[in-house]
């Protein structure tokens, strides 16, 4: 292959590596001066915060109610007036009344916390 390469080849692929170089720092020069422009106007940017925050300080923050947790997380509460006592069927089995009384307590729990009791017992 190499002695079917003429001298003419080898002056035309001199000539294309010549062009492509001189385009590619074309490109690089273009570029270069894009990012000098934007590291200018970055730093412009930088300095017009730090001047408005220097003007405009943070107010502080000033708490007027105290924040209650949100309803999800607040238990609910029990108004009980009188002693809850299982019923009469329920005292005869002694299993099932303690069973009942967990799936009663466990009823308004959230999913989350069923899931970290359910962890536990791992």
């Amino acid at each position: 292959m190499w002695d079917l390469l003429k001298k003419t080849d080898i002056e035309q692929a001199k000539q294309e590596l010549k062009f492509r170089r001189t385009e590619i720092l074309r490109r690089q020069a273009e570029e270069s001066r894009n990012l000098h422009a934007d590291r200018v106007a970055v730093e412009t940017l930088n300095q017009l915060v730090d001047i408005f925050v220097q003007k405009h300080p943070r107010p502080a923050i000033v708490a007027h109610a105290p924040i209650s947790p949100p309803i999800s997380a607040q238990k609910p509460a029990i108004v009980s007036h009188a002693p809850i006592s299982p019923p009469i069927s329920a005292q005869n089995s002694g299993g099932k009344a303690s069973a009942d009384a967990k799936t009663q307590r466990r009823k308004h729990e959230t999913v989350y916390a069923s899931y970290m009791r359910a962890m536990s017992r791992v």
